[in-house]
């Protein structure tokens, strides 16, 4: 009896390191490093998004599935459109409390919602018009599953039409 407990108990602890094992592997990998991300001041990219600056801006962090997810195809699209976006990690020391509550309140403006969630992509115009995105697309539990084809297919036009009402 004891024999069927032991073996038991390793078939479940094998069975939670291989869907961790399987979840970090097939998560994107987060890189906000690239050509079409500025990293610049973050007190200057949360007094531009106060101040209704036109440009897409980013807000999420390394460990945030939904901002694995979407991070890689945002960058695709700001590439295809020729189009920056100004990053900033909500979990670097540079984003200050201060800086968190000045987004906070641009985000419950805009949002209705009070505590910032991420990934939090913005994009203003030259008329001060504001478009947002919160996480990927409605339905997707990036902790549970990837996007499916349809789910990307749709990211990807939202976020082109997003760009897109940028250039406006």
């Amino acid at each position: 009896m004891k024999k069927i407990i032991y073996l038991v108990g390793i078939l479940v602890v094998l069975i939670l390191a291989g869907f961790y094992a399987y979840r970090s592997v097939s998560l994107p990998k987060y890189n906000d490093n690239t050509q079409n991300m500025k990293h610049i001041d973050a007190t200057e990219i949360v007094n531009s998004l106060v101040e209704h600056e036109p440009g897409v801006y980013y807000f999420g962090f390394e460990n945030c599935p939904w901002c694995r997810e979407l991070l890689p195809i945002l960058d695709n699209q700001l590439e295809k459109n020729h189009v920056k976006a100004f990053t900033v990690d909500t979990k670097s020391n540079e984003f200050s409390n201060e800086y968190k509550r000045k987004v906070e309140t641009f985000f419950e403006k805009y949002t209705g919602e009070g505590d910032l969630t991420v990934p939090f992509t913005v994009f203003i115009n030259s008329a001060q018009e504001v478009r947002y995105n919160i996480g990927t697309v409605p339905e997707h539990n990036a902790p549970e599953r990837r996007l499916t084809k349809k789910q990307k297919q749709q990211l990807i036009d939202l976020l082109n039409d997003s760009i897109k009402f940028v250039e406006e």
